[in-house]
């Protein structure tokens, strides 16, 4: 859980919400997580069960609410834990406010807790929300792209060419001793879990040689790209769980960059 004291007109993570849904009935392994996690609902819809959490002690990112899902549960008795096994959903949901500042912010589920998410066979699920008080309608909240960033010690120049044919650049430096290099693929994606399935996908293909510079890099990033609009309506954004999985795989960490709502332009009279 996760306490903002910050400025309310700027962007900010809200919390992690554990959204589970099973045919089976979900009080056994609910009730196995004791008094560690504050549990919103848990509700039988025809035969669906669901149930929503939330950790109950302090964390201070979304990172280190991830990772402390993840160590409950772990930690669950082996009956229970098979019990999450079978279950339908297993979404670690990301809540991300909207504001008016700054122009862009970034939030990261970090490389090491990918592979945890992917552990327990999770998927990542990020909800944005309108700035608060907005009632304008018509500018909704929506996915723009994925980028793939990379930042090594060694030139970046091999493994973008090595990709060349299937993603183009947007960025390729050397800062002092650092090599960036940001990418899109070339073929249009739907969504974002497509974006990055069509990544994962690129890289797993590469000759030895580049995914040794692949390994090699400082940060290995799947960036989400979202605009914020001003509408009430609510951005939902879904990483499934084998894309998790695929990307974990591949040592790399996910970003989400929430974009402020565009100002609305007025017409001009004539």
């Amino acid at each position: 859980m996760v306490i903002y004291k910050g400025d309310l007109k700027a962007t900010h993570f809200m919390n992690v919400d554990l959204d589970i849904s099973s045919r089976f009935d979900l009080q056994p392994p609910v009730s196995a997580l004791g008094k560690s996690v504050r549990v919103y609902y848990i509700e039988r819809v025809k035969r669906t069960c669901c149930a929503s959490l939330a950790v109950s002690k302090l964390t201070k990112d979304e990172d280190s609410t991830i990772r402390a899902f993840c160590g409950l549960i772990k930690s669950l008795p082996e009956a229970e834990f098979q019990n999450w096994q079978d279950e339908k959903i297993r979404e670690f949901n990301l809540g991300i406010q909207a504001g008016v500042r700054p122009h862009s912010s970034l939030f990261v589920v970090e490389a090491e807790t990918m592979k945890t998410v992917a552990a327990v066979r999770g998927c990542i699920g990020i909800t944005v929300y309108a700035p608060e008080q907005s009632k304008r309608k018509g500018l909704t909240t929506h996915f723009l792209n994925v980028d793939l960033d990379i930042q090594s010690r060694f030139d970046l120049q091999p493994l973008v060419s090595a990709l060349d044919k299937k993603a183009y650049a947007l960025r390729l430096e050397r800062v002092k001793r650092t090599y960036f290099a940001s990418l899109e693929v070339e073929k249009a994606t739907q969504d974002v879990d497509a974006a990055i399935r069509a990544f994962c996908k690129l890289i797993q293909r590469l000759p030895e040689a580049e995914r040794r510079h692949w390994h090699d890099a400082k940060i290995r990033e799947f960036n989400i790209g979202t605009q914020a609009g001003m509408s009430s309506t609510v951005g939902e954004f879904l990483v499934k769980a084998e894309t998790v999985k695929a990307a974990a795989a591949l040592e790399a960490r996910i970003g989400i960059t929430v974009y402020r709502p565009e100002p609305v332009k007025r017409a001009t009279p004539c």
